[in-house]
């Protein structure tokens, strides 16, 4: 089973997670969630001046495959 960062807990902040911690879930650099969130794959959610967010059901849904062969 693959281990998730402390802050990628889907019941922390109402599914919230920080961009770090999507990279985490993801295994992924950073950078690559700010260019999922810069071409739309991902929403961002901003809480106050600086703060992003991302929702994990959101990434989970972004990530699920469709059509394809086996549709």
């Amino acid at each position: 089973m693959k281990q998730h960062h402390r802050n990628a807990d889907p019941t922390a902040e109402g599914g919230f997670i920080s961009v770090s911690a999507a990279a985490d879930y993801l295994n992924v650099d950073p950078r690559t969630i700010r260019n999922m969130l810069r071409d739309g794959r991902l929403k961002g959610y901003t809480l106050g001046h600086r703060t992003l967010r991302l929702r994990l059901s959101e990434i989970d849904a972004a990530l699920s495959p469709y059509g394809g062969a086996d549709a």
